[in-house]
């Protein structure tokens, strides 16, 4: 079990390592929200004290800030950085943090909301993507709302990469099955672990919830990704 959340941890520091290198290019190819996420805030209420987790530059945040306080979390300093400079200036609410998921530096039952886009499938093995929800609940206020986004397994490419991959586990370069390494330009990879929808329904219904919605986006026929609302009971 060490053995396996060590090489766990191994996997991480390489996540980090890539959104400090990159962080620049990276966020030059997320300017704009996603309006398939954007579209369920609306779910929020005016005024709520939200919290997004894996805030990257803050493209996910800034829609939110007119009607909400937003504290934006993101363990790349880089990325962070960025954040800071796109709000700079503007009167909203919105305070960037670097800060790790699995070891959140924020107050229990604080928040009335989470938000998290494209975070979980970023983080190796399921014993951490099960902490790392398990902080968002802790954070989270009783009846308090959480969104999550994750990438799908049920994409050709995607499985295909994920079959062709799968002997790197004995190399200890991924750990389970939907584990891929996908090539980010000529430079470098980063990880991911695609989801089933079995899979991450089974991970939300593993704690005490209400699941209000759980639908998949982007894609014409095979979606790209799954969306996911939860109450904290």
């Amino acid at each position: 079990m060490n053995n396996f959340l060590n090489r766990s941890l191994k996997i991480k520091k390489f996540v980090k390592k890539f959104y400090e290198e990159f962080s620049d290019e990276f966020s030059a190819t997320r300017i704009k929200p996603w309006n398939e996420v954007v579209y369920y805030y609306k779910i929020f209420k005016k005024g709520s004290i939200i919290c997004d987790i894996g805030c990257g530059n803050g493209r996910h945040s800034l829609p939110l800030v007119n009607d909400h306080l937003v504290i934006g979390l993101d363990f790349s300093s880089n990325l962070i950085r960025i954040a800071h400079e796109k709000f700079k200036g503007m009167k909203k609410l919105f305070l960037p943090i670097v800060g790790d998921a699995l070891y959140l530096p924020l107050r229990n039952n604080y928040f009335d909301a989470v938000i998290s886009v494209a975070t979980i499938h970023h983080i190796p093995s399921f014993y951490y993507r099960k902490k790392f929800l398990m902080n968002c609940l802790n954070i989270t206020k009783k009846n308090g709302i959480i969104l999550i986004t994750a990438w799908s397994l049920i994409n050709l490419r995607r499985l295909f990469l994920s079959i062709i991959q799968y002997p790197l586990k004995y190399k200890g370069e991924i750990l389970e099955f939907g584990d891929v390494h996908i090539k980010w330009g000529k430079k470098t990879k980063r990880y991911y672990h695609l989801f089933t929808l079995n899979e991450i329904k089974s991970l939300l219904k593993s704690f005490n919830v209400k699941i209000l919605l759980l639908t998949s986006f982007k894609g014409k026929y095979l979606k790209e990704n799954y969306l996911g609302i939860i109450i904290k009971n």
